[in-house]
């Protein structure tokens, strides 16, 4: 088990389900690193699954519309909540990963905390 996977422990037998969440802003160079991290994570902690539905929706709507950025942010709360936990990553917390962090742990039945990592100290871009 190396220094990664002693962060995510799973509850149950199954493997988790983390959402990640990266800047994005409209800059599609965002996306790029995006899913690098995502491919890191992916590799880095193979026994968990990473999901990030988010991602094609930034590439079908507009971020500079204000009403396709609240629908984009609504669609990435309402995913972010069926996860069991998220991952922060990239150089910083915007405030559409404060919405999505926020979801994840919204009060559920039998559910009152799930896990926020947060691995933005690790920078812009995943670690080689």
């Amino acid at each position: 088990m190396n220094s990664y996977e002693r962060l995510f422990r799973p509850a149950t037998d199954r493997r988790a389900l983390l959402y990640m969440a990266h800047p994005f802003g409209g800059d599609k160079e965002n996306l790029y690193w995006a899913m690098q991290w995502l491919k890191w994570l992916t590799r880095a902690l193979p026994d968990y699954n990473f999901a990030a539905p988010w991602i094609p929706l930034c590439e079908m709507l507009d971020d500079a519309d204000a009403d396709e950025r609240e629908r984009m942010l609504q669609f990435d709360e309402d995913m972010a909540q069926r996860c069991d936990g998220i991952v922060l990553v990239g150089n910083r917390v915007s405030s559409g990963m404060l919405r999505e962090a926020l979801a994840v742990n919204r009060m559920i039945p039998g559910c009152y905390s799930r896990p926020v990592f947060d691995l933005t100290f690790l920078g812009g871009r995943p670690p080689q």
